[in-house]
Order: structure tokens, then sequence, then C-alpha cells
């Protein structure tokens, strides 16, 4: 629904607003660049090594789901005067509970688009009734708009969503 999105928007407004990017920590977990950071002292200590000790630094964490004990690393780098702290991860997994619960998190939770932010994003020559059936039948995910609605490419990207949300989110982390 666009997790990944907003963080990325909010990395650009700290770059614009005088932030230096050294300042800035961002791992994507999806990404096989950072695969071996998914142990959670290596992440540990990799974002501390990339800390400037005297100044801000904004730690992005994108799908930290794939970081078994995450929370670990995460409590450790909260402690730290000079550390602010973003997280997303995969509703399945955060929904069960396992964040801590001691307070210290502020939680966004983010939904797929309303039908007037999906008409936002469309042609204004599309009527509205058809922009309506565009959203019942292509969802409102933010990122099916760039697809101009190509059935097929919606399909496909659709459907990847079902399969990442079904089995990698469920049916792996259940073992069912």
């Amino acid at each position: 629904c666009g997790k990944s999105t907003l963080l990325e928007l909010f990395r650009e407004y700290l770059l614009n607003n005088g932030v230096d990017k050294e300042q800035i920590i961002f791992i994507n977990f999806e990404d096989l660049e950072y695969e071996e950071l998914q142990d959670y002292h290596k992440l540990y200590n990799y974002v501390k090594s990339k800390m400037i000790p005297d100044k801000m630094n904004y730690v992005f964490l994108d799908e930290i789901q794939h970081v078994k004990n995450f929370e670990k690393a995460v409590d450790s780098l909260f402690i730290k005067k000079n550390a602010d702290i973003y997280i997303t991860g995969s509703n399945a997994y955060f929904m069960s509970g396992e964040l801590a619960t001691s307070g210290r998190y502020v939680e966004l939770k983010m939904l797929p688009l309303s039908f007037s932010e999906f008409c936002t994003g469309t042609p204004d020559s599309i009527s509205v009734s058809e922009k309506y059936r565009l959203y019942i039948e292509n969802s409102s995910f933010p990122y099916v708009l760039r697809y101009e609605n190509d059935y097929r490419d919606v399909r496909e990207y659709l459907l990847s969503l079902y399969n990442t949300i079904l089995i990698k989110d469920i049916v792996e982390r259940y073992k069912i």
C-alpha cells in the first residue's frame, strides 16, 4: 500500500531540508545486497558503524520482518540519543503482536488508496463511472496506477501481491 514509497519520500524530504546523505542509513531487506544483515547482531553492528557520532542519524529499515529477532537490534539502536528509527514490515507479521509494546514506538497504519485518492492518479479524460470500475477491478493499491490500466500487467502485479502475502507472509511464517 506504499510503505516503502513513504519511507523514500521522507528520505527525500530530509535530504531537501538540510540533512546530509551520510546521516541517512537506508536498508531494504528485500534487496539481496543486505541479506547478510538479516542477523540482528550484524544489522546492529552495521548500522552503528555507519552512524555519525555528533549528528542525528536517520535509520530506515524496510521490510524488517526478514530479520529474526529484529526487536533486539531496533531496541539497542533506539536508546542511542542520535538515532531516529523508521521501520516497515509485513502486516501479517506485525499483527501478531511481536513488535515490542513498550510505548517506545509510534505506529502508522497505512491503507491502500481511497476512491478519491485513486481518482487523482487517473486521467481527467476518464469518466467517474469508468474510474470506479477500474478501482474495483484493479484494486486500490497505489502501484496499479503505474500500469495505466494495462489489464495483463495489473493482473500480474496483483498475482504477485497475492503470492507474496499468502506464501511469504502466512505460509512460511506459520509453517502451514
